[in-house]
């Protein structure tokens, strides 16, 4: 019976104080816990969305530099009546693009122009980004040394990715592209 009067009174248990010290610690660590992953979560979110501009920013490029390099001629209206960047030493230059038309081995007219913040193609406007992007700042010329050379094609566009948010810390920078090409013979 003495034996179990002893293990009754001895307590096998957390004091009050200890219990205290570890809803303290808990509630000071849980905190900085949660912003170290919030902030985590917000990085990942810009790396995505800077990713995303640059893959679409490449491929227009990518898709840009097929259709110029195999282009034969740059005209300034989808009839392929009027030919820019013909004489010596003459250039074009557009912030739209649609009086710039290139004449593809098909003789057919193939434009790139900007829509609606949107990178499109051909006489139907097909898009070559998604709705994810913008495009801004876009600009296409063309420019001939001399009556000999081919013309050198620059296009130069803004990307970024779009988002309706307000807030200074969920803005992704814009990227921009430049890139010249060469017509063919």
């Amino acid at each position: 019976m003495g034996k179990i009067k002893n293990f009754l009174k001895s307590k096998h248990g957390f004091t009050f104080i200890e219990i205290l010290v570890a809803v303290g610690v808990i509630g000071f660590a849980l905190p900085i816990v949660f912003s170290i992953v919030f902030t985590i979560f917000r990085q990942q979110t810009k790396i995505y969305r800077l990713t995303e501009a640059k893959k679409q920013g490449d491929y227009i490029l990518n898709l840009s530099k097929n259709l110029i390099t195999s282009a034969t001629g740059i005209y300034a209206d989808p009839a392929l009546a009027t030919e820019k960047c013909d004489g010596i030493i003459s250039n074009a230059y557009s912030t739209v693009g649609n009086d710039f038309y290139f004449k593809d081995k098909n003789a057919a007219a193939i434009n790139i122009i900007l829509s609606s913040g949107q990178i499109a193609t051909g006489p139907s406007r097909i898009p070559m980004t998604n709705s994810n992007v913008e495009v801004n700042d876009y600009q296409i010329s063309c420019v001939k040394s001399t009556i000999a050379s081919e013309a050198l094609v620059t296009l130069k566009f803004d990307i970024k990715y779009k988002t309706s948010s307000t807030n200074v810390e969920d803005a992704t920078p814009e990227l921009s592209y430049q890139s010249s090409y060469k017509l063919r013979n």
